[in-house]
């Protein structure tokens, strides 16, 4: 009982600094000490505490992602994580949009649609989207970099036109035909 009260008082602390990194480790310690077993082979003291371990398994889906998310200066609010409603639902395309129009303009194609995927199956989003939000990013005109900060124009791929050619149709080789139209006609 004392190490679940250290463990409650550890959790809101870490998420009121967004220690990302440090959520995670709770979690998984929390996770653990409802399905792990001592060396004995005698059973964790929190595992009869199912909904507790549900929870756990939640918060280290969600703190992964608020780590990305955070990496790729994407603003967000980690309730909408849990919440079930269609804002909720509206809140998290927005997310995984930004992620998109964020990382892509550092990383990869490839990797950006692989990350964006991942986020859309995790959170049960149309799995279309990032397909369709990663075209929509290709497709857009590229602002002017600021080099005072140290950015230059070489690190977006729209300003390569025969990569992005080549990453859009990439992108549209991964929806189904009539989806190719839709994100076409847009």
């Amino acid at each position: 009982e004392a190490a679940f009260k250290i463990y409650q008082a550890a959790l809101p602390s870490a998420m009121g600094r967004r220690d990302f990194n440090r959520i995670l480790t709770l979690a998984s310690i929390g996770a653990y000490c409802g399905i792990g077993t001592y060396s004995s082979g005698k059973t964790l003291p929190w595992n009869k505490q199912r909904r507790f371990i549900e929870q756990c398994k939640e918060l280290c889906r969600n703190s992964k992602w608020w780590g990305v998310l955070s990496r790729h200066a994407v603003s967000f609010d980690p309730s909408i994580f849990t919440a079930s409603n269609d804002s909720a639902n509206e809140n998290l395309e927005k997310y995984c949009r930004d992620l998109i129009w964020n990382a892509a303009t550092s990383l990869d194609v490839e990797i950006v649609m692989r990350l964006s995927s991942k986020f859309a199956h995790a959170y049960g989003l149309n799995k279309v989207f990032p397909q369709t939000s990663l075209v929509e990013f290709l497709l857009s005109s590229p602002k002017k970099m600021d080099t005072s900060r140290g950015s230059n124009c070489e690190s977006d791929i729209r300003f390569d036109l025969i990569m992005t050619e080549s990453a859009v149709r990439l992108c549209l080789s991964y929806l189904p035909v009539i989806n190719q139209s839709k994100v076409l006609r847009k």
